[in-house]
């Protein structure tokens, strides 16, 4: 909440922490896809079992410490969102490699 009188100098404020919010978003939201296309491309390209483990285990173990680092998320926050990002990668694994 803002705590500025009415008139033309809140609802700047308000464009400008509606834009801040924006961009926030839209950064989380490319990396997000990054961080999915990325590792999956590299298995999907290279198809060797060390490859594909070890592109699975370091985009995990770099979401995580990324999660932990630049987010105020809380701990179980953050575990569910590498839980489900390593499940995705271990789907994709085991599909790649049969």
């Amino acid at each position: 909440r803002l705590n500025l009188l009415p008139g033309t100098l809140r609802r700047t404020e308000q464009k400008r922490l509606s834009s801040d919010a924006f961009s926030r978003r839209l950064l989380w939201a490319v990396f997000a896809g990054a961080a999915l296309i990325g590792p999956m491309l590299l298995m999907a390209l290279h198809k060797t079992l060390w490859t594909t483990l070890g592109t699975a285990s370091a985009a995990t173990i770099l979401l995580a410490v990324i999660s932990a680092t630049f987010t105020n998320w809380e701990d179980k926050d953050v575990i569910t969102a590498v839980a489900a990002y390593a499940a995705v990668l271990v789907v994709f694994v085991g599909t790649s490699l049969t």
